[in-house]
């Protein structure tokens, strides 16, 4: 077995992985986070997790999150967070206190493994991991 890359994780002690239920997934910069996006979007929607589509450009993922966490009485597609999908670096903004809820850090390591880490910080099982 391949030794994979170490991974890290910060998680903000002001918030609880439990208390976000549904996510907006943005890419990174680079064009192969986009590929790594759908990656990580079929492994969320395997666990449950519920994803809501949010197109647009924005200039800074700051304004990213500031337009995406907008929340309308009335909207059914409401998040609770913004996760930012780099190849290599999963980053959630919890959108009711502003903060990074938790940036997950994985040279190489893979985006199965930075996603189910993902996964079990919002309290779900991850799913089986896919035969090769």
């Amino acid at each position: 077995m391949a030794k994979t890359g170490r991974v890290d994780e910060s998680v903000s002690p002001d918030v609880s992985g439990r208390s976000i239920r549904r996510i907006a997934l943005l890419a990174g910069s680079n064009r192969g986070d986009r590929q790594v996006l759908v990656r990580a979007r079929e492994r969320l929607t395997q666990a449950g997790v519920n994803l809501i589509r949010r197109p647009g450009t924005w200039e800074t993922n700051a304004d990213a999150v500031k337009a995406i966490c907008v929340q309308n009485p009335d909207g059914t597609d409401n998040v609770d967070a913004v996760l930012f999908v780099d190849w290599d670096v999963l980053t959630l903004h919890h959108c009711a206190s502003g903060s990074i809820a938790t940036s997950i850090t994985g040279s190489y390591a893979g985006i199965d493994v930075l996603v189910d880490r993902l996964i079990r910080y919002l309290g779900v099982t991850p799913p089986a991991a896919e035969a090769k």
